[in-house]
């Protein structure tokens, strides 16, 4: 218990907000994303603000930058680049309550799920840290998460030989989730 307590006193300082009921928020594919090498991303936006619903403004433009520019210069990691065999998976960039998050989310070993999980407090000038503390997503993110786990699933795994591996990551990656988690 007491290694326990000692990774939860290093979690980010999160100010919590009040509890309120759930409400569904907007989850918008936004590009498919091609930062470095082969690697191939799907890019959603997530936001607490019901009124930003479309791709288009989901999220804001200096907000997306930053976040992008993290990930690529993760992806040039050559000990990162050297893990993954397939270099496809997805982004998602959530303006929420409690901060801006960003999640890597990368398919290995054909059924390993990695996850890399970033935050900032601001979306002016943001800062992007990495969270070590056991956080994997929020209520919002999970939701979509379990949907292209169920594609890659359905899409690429199922599919097994029957299809080439570019056809399936083509298949993969054409379906995406446009939608309120």
């Amino acid at each position: 218990m007491h290694a326990l307590r000692q990774n939860l006193s290093t979690a980010p300082d999160i100010k919590a907000a009040p509890l309120q009921a759930y409400r569904h928020r907007p989850v918008r594919f936004i590009e498919l994303w091609r930062p470095v090498d082969d690697w191939s991303l799907k890019v959603y936006g997530i936001n607490a603000d019901q009124a930003r619903n479309t791709g288009a403004t989901i999220l804001d433009a200096q907000l997306l930058a930053a976040a992008k520019s993290v990930i690529a210069g993760t992806l040039r990691r050559q000990e990162f680049a050297s893990e993954s065999i397939h270099k496809a998976g997805y982004v998602i960039l959530h303006q929420g309550v409690l901060g801006n998050w960003l999640l890597l989310d990368w398919w290995s070993h054909h059924i390993l799920w990695n996850q890399l999980l970033f935050r900032s407090e601001t979306v002016k000038a943001p800062t992007f840290t990495p969270v070590t503390n056991g956080i994997t997503g929020c209520v919002w993110e999970i939701g979509l998460m379990a949907f292209e786990r169920d594609a890659w699933v359905r899409l690429v795994l199922q599919a097994g030989e029957a299809v080439s591996r570019g056809e399936a990551l083509k298949a993969y990656f054409a379906t995406t989730f446009n939608g309120d988690i």
